[in-house]
C-alpha cells in the first residue's frame, strides 16, 4: 500500500457582490492573493454576480462561481410587479447555485464580503446548510467601515435577519478599517454579545508595482519625462462628470505646461455615449481607455484625479 504524503488541500469560499462596480471583486481578489501567497496548502473560490469578474487576472490557485445577472431586450416593457417578480426569481436561482456550491466545496472558511447574507439574503440558505452539516468550517463576514448611511443599514440588517446571523452564524467579522476612525459597533448598533467577534484588520490594499516609474512608463508607452496625470472614476458608471471636468482642467494647464500628458480610465460601467463624448476629445497627449490597470498607472503618474 502507498501511503500519500501529500498536504490536504484547504478550501477558503469567498462571496463578493458586485454586480455594478468594481469595489468588492477587487477586494475580494486581493485578499485572495495575500492568502494564496502565505499559504500553498490553499485554493480559493470566488462567488460573483460580477459581469466583468472574467476580466481580472485571477491567481493560480483561485477560480470564480459566476452567478447570473438578470438580463432584459431593450424591447422589453415590463410592469413594476414583473421587475419585482424577475428579481425574485433570480435571487431564488443564485440561492439554489450558492447552496450547492457551498455544500459541494465544504470549504474550511467562508468570507463573506459586504452582505452578510448576501445580497438581498440570497446566501442565506447556503449558509445555514453548510453551518449545519459541516460545523468545522469557519463563517467570517468581511465589513468595511463606512459602508452607506448607517439607519438604513441597521434597518436593512434587522429586516434581514444580520443580527441572528452575527450571534448563531459567525465566528467572527474582520473590519476593514481602524476603530480609532470608525466605530462600527457604534454605528452599526451592533450587539454587545458579539462584539467579542469583531477584529479591525486595517484597509485591504494590493501589493504595489515593483517596477520604478521609468520602467512603468516604458511598459504603459506612455512618455519617459514630463508631468502626468490619471483621471479614474472606478466602474464609471456614474463618473462622466468627474472625466470631463478633469479634461477641461488638462487642456488649461497645458497652455502652461505644454509637456502634459494624461490618462482618462472611463471604467467598463459608464455608458457609451459619455465614452463616446470623451473620446472625441481624447489625443495623442490625453488617452482616454476604457479599462487599464490603475494601480500600475497610479506609480507612473505624478498626480492622480480619481473618485
Amino acid at each position: 500500500m502507498v501511503t500519500s504524503t501529500s498536504t490536504p488541500t484547504r478550501t477558503v469560499l469567498l462571496y463578493a457582490q458586485d454586480s455594478r462596480g468594481l469595489g468588492h471583486i477587487t477586494r475580494a481578489l486581493t485578499i485572495a492573493r495575500h492568502l494564496l501567497a502565505s499559504h500553498p496548502d490553499l485554493v480559493v473560490y470566488i462567488a460573483t454576480k460580477s459581469p466583468v469578474a472574467s476580466q481580472f487576472e485571477v491567481p493560480e490557485r483561485c477560480d470564480y462561481i459566476k452567478l447570473p445577472t438578470r438580463l432584459t431586450p431593450a424591447t422589453w416593457n415590463a410592469t413594476a410587479d414583473d421587475e419585482e417578480e424577475a428579481r425574485r426569481r433570480f435571487r431564488g436561482i443564485r440561492s439554489v447555485l450558492l447552496r450547492e456550491a457551498a455544500l459541494g466545496l465544504a470549504p474550511d472558511l467562508v468570507l463573506v464580503d459586504h452582505e452578510p447574507l448576501g445580497s438581498s439574503g440570497e446566501f442565506r440558505d447556503g449558509l445555514y446548510a453548510l453551518k449545519e452539516r459541516h460545523p468545522a468550517t469557519r463563517f467570517v463576514f468581511g465589513l468595511r467601515d463606512i459602508m452607506d448611511e448607517t439607519d438604513r443599514i441597521r434597518d436593512q440588517w434587522r429586516a434581514l435577519g444580520v443580527y441572528e446571523a452575527f450571534e448563531e452564524l459567525y465566528d467572527g467579522i474582520a473590519v476593514y478599517g481602524w476603530p480609532r476612525l470608525y466605530d462600527v459597533a457604534q454605528a452599526y448598533a451592533i450587539p454587545a454579545s458579539t462584539c467579542s467577534k469583531l477584529h479591525y484588520c486595517g484597509f485591504i490594499v494590493r501589493q504595489p508595482p515593483a517596477a520604478g516609474r521609468a520602467a512603468l512608463r516604458r511598459e504603459l508607452d506612455l512618455p519617459p519625462d514630463g508631468p502626468l496625470v490619471l483621471a479614474t472614476v472606478g466602474s464609471g458608471s456614474d463618473g462622466f462628470p468627474v472625466l470631463e471636468a478633469a479634461g477641461t482642467a488638462v487642456e488649461r494647464l497645458r497652455a502652461r505646461m505644454p509637456a502634459l500628458h494624461a490618462v482618462m480610465v472611463t471604467g467598463p460601467y459608464m455608458p457609451a455615449e459619455h465614452q463616446a463624448l470623451l473620446q472625441e476629445r481624447a489625443s495623442p497627449t490625453c488617452r482616454v481607455l476604457p479599462q487599464a490597470d490603475t494601480l500600475r498607472l497610479m506609480a507612473a503618474a505624478d498626480a492622480v484625479v480619481s473618485m
